[in-house]
């Protein structure tokens, strides 16, 4: 299916939009454009985060945090943004370091109640409110890049 095909889908159900696109992108056998890419980090941030958790997220991809970070400015995913800013708050000087092995050790220190109450609220909350909310902005994202998702 084109993406032309893939983006003229029931509206109604974003999460089927954005798993089409993930399926046509991964799929592709050639370079993948910068877009493709940005499309592709955050629909894997969205599937993990909801399906798992903050925790989990830190754990498996804390090195991808600063770029996942740019990417959801970059989409204008604001309430996601918010969200991975105040997740991040917990780090020293609310910095996650590039390297995942950095950051499972600073994870064990900060590894508390607070850290957990914390990111229960973020989680709860994305769950109540906001949940899938990213794969609107990502198929916005493809509609204003259309040339760059073929």
């Amino acid at each position: 299916m084109t993406v032309d095909k893939i983006l003229k889908m029931n509206p109604e159900y974003p999460t089927d939009i954005a798993m089409a696109l993930e399926e046509h992108i991964s799929n592709k056998t050639d370079k993948l454009s910068q877009e493709e890419d940005i499309f592709l980090k955050l629909y894997w941030f969205e599937m993990d985060f909801g399906s798992s958790g903050l925790s989990s997220y830190f754990y498996n991809n804390g090195e991808e945090i600063n770029q996942v970070l740019e990417y959801l400015k970059l989409v204008n995913a604001t309430y996601m943004y918010e969200l991975l800013t105040q997740a991040i708050s917990v780090f020293p000087n609310s910095i996650v370091p590039d390297d995942l092995d950095k950051v499972l050790n600073i994870l064990d220190k900060i590894d508390n109640d607070d850290t957990n109450a914390l990111w229960d609220k973020l989680e709860e909350k994305y769950f109540n409110e906001h949940e899938s909310e990213l794969f609107i902005y990502l198929i916005n994202y493809v509609k204003n890049n259309l040339n760059k998702f073929k």
